[in-house]
């Protein structure tokens, strides 16, 4: 694995926990703050970019029954 691909896997990483830390944080059960951190790293490897909430929202409908 190259640099730049390690890189980009680690920084997915640290978004996608990052949203679970939050949610469980607000004391959520574990399956909602599985979801984001999932989106959020998902969201990430796709665009190359941390998106904002209406960012996850347009990403969420892309991907919705898919």
């Amino acid at each position: 694995m190259g640099s730049d691909a390690l890189l980009d896997r680690l920084e997915s990483h640290d978004r996608c926990s990052g949203a679970l830390a939050v949610g469980r944080a607000r004391d959520w059960e574990w399956a909602p703050p599985l979801a984001l951190g999932n989106c959020c790293a998902s969201r990430y490897v796709e665009r190359a970019e941390t998106a904002d909430r209406a960012a996850l929202r347009e990403f969420l409908e892309v991907y919705d029954g898919v």
